[in-house]
């Protein structure tokens, strides 16, 4: 648990662009973001190892790559702080990922511009465990001046997992 001090000097020193006090979160930064856990044994070639709010960092470490066709893919290893108290991957880190994998396509997609979702729509399709990568795939399915709509599956041991669309607005676009 974190103690509500902690959070409001993290909130604080973060706006400040300043670096996190040591404690939990600096702790968490240093283990989810180091570079033992960017070559994780399982992670393909070609991906990298995506750089995060402070938010994600304590969900990461997450990893992706464009392919030449127009896919984006992601990876994130399921571990046990990721699950529920059933034994499956807690709903709101598959919806985390989700939000991740079609925001990261959506700003790939406009060069790398600031983003805020305005709709994420997710459908929970099975149950994943814990022990194993989740896979992300997603295409940007349309795209405005202002706007751009991507799709999505989630998939753990090649089983779907999840499906998910949503639209991200560019900031400052009108």
């Amino acid at each position: 648990m974190l103690h509500a001090d902690c959070a409001d000097v993290f909130s604080f020193t973060w706006r400040q662009g300043k670096s996190a006090p040591t404690g939990i979160i600096a702790e968490s930064d240093r283990y989810f973001m180091n570079a033992e856990n960017a070559s994780e044994p399982g992670v393909p070639d070609g991906y990298e190892l995506l750089a995060v709010s402070p938010f994600n960092r304590l969900t990461g470490p997450f990893y992706g790559r464009q392919c030449e066709d127009g896919r984006n893919l992601f990876r994130v290893f399921i571990r046990n702080h990721h699950l529920n108290r059933g034994g499956g991957v807690h709903g709101g880190m598959l919806l985390n990922f989700c939000d991740i994998a079609l925001g990261r396509a959506a700003r790939w997609a406009i060069d790398g511009n600031a983003l805020s979702t305005v709709s994420l729509q997710c459908d929970f399709v099975s149950m994943a465990r814990g022990d194993c990568w989740l896979e992300a795939t997603s295409r940007v399915t349309r795209k405005t001046r202002a706007l751009i709509f991507v799709a999505g599956e989630l998939h753990a041991d090649d089983q779907l997992v999840m499906t998910a669309s949503g639209v991200w607005k560019v900031l400052g676009a009108r």
